[in-house]
């Protein structure tokens, strides 16, 4: 009697041990959903900031009582605040998928036994071809462009008051935070890459698969 009695107590500690990794399961898969849910919203923010621009600068090429001069300055203001905006949406994205590849994915994989789950970023960095026109090199070079094609057009066409000096201040400040959450992505990302090991187990097909 005593006997079974000390072999059910080596047994019941495993009982609310399970439980307890049960709920931190469920716990890490809400959390999951609630970080892609996050990006989602960011990626959805992203491509709405580019119909909004459009709207905004027919707006002010319609404002008559404004000089062009100032239309011009306050288009290219408009475009910069708009990718300052896309870059902060960026960084927010990849700073959610970098927390579940570095601190989620390994603390769900203590339950299981291996991390061979939530794979598509581990299987995105190793085979999705890269796309020059997606680079994290074009923002800034894009936005300093525009403001010295800006600046240039309108000093030949106008000449540069002072007026136009506080406004070309205020793109190169907003050309810097470009610049900086553009780097501040870059670091993450490579945070993101190093995070994303081990390698995913790919699935192997046999020939009956194969057939089907």
């Amino acid at each position: 009697m005593n006997d079974q009695r000390s072999d059910s107590s080596e047994l019941n500690p495993s009982e609310p041990e399970a439980a307890k990794n049960a709920i931190l399961a469920q716990f890490y898969a809400a959390e999951y959903s609630a970080f892609m849910g996050r990006v989602s919203s960011w990626e959805s923010l992203q491509y709405a900031a580019w119909p909004i621009l459009i709207a905004a600068l027919a707006f002010l090429f319609q404002i008559e009582f404004l000089p062009w001069n100032y239309r011009w300055w306050a288009a290219l203001i408009s475009f910069l605040v708009v990718y300052v905006a896309y870059q902060g949406t960026m960084v927010n994205m990849l700073y959610s998928v970098l927390v579940i590849e570095r601190d989620l994915r390994p603390r769900a994989g203590e339950l299981i036994g291996n991390e061979n789950f939530w794979i598509y970023e581990r299987i995105r960095e190793k085979d999705f071809p890269s796309n020059p026109a997606w680079s994290m090199q074009w923002p800034p070079v894009i936005s300093f462009l525009v403001i010295a094609l800006v600046t240039g057009g309108l000093a030949c066409a106008y000449g540069l008051c002072w007026q136009d000096i506080v406004c070309l201040v205020i793109a190169i400040v907003l050309d810097l935070f470009v610049f900086i959450l553009t780097r501040n992505a870059k670091r993450v990302k490579r945070d993101i890459v190093k995070a994303c090991v081990p390698k995913v187990n790919f699935v192997k097909r046999t020939a009956s698969n194969k057939s089907k």
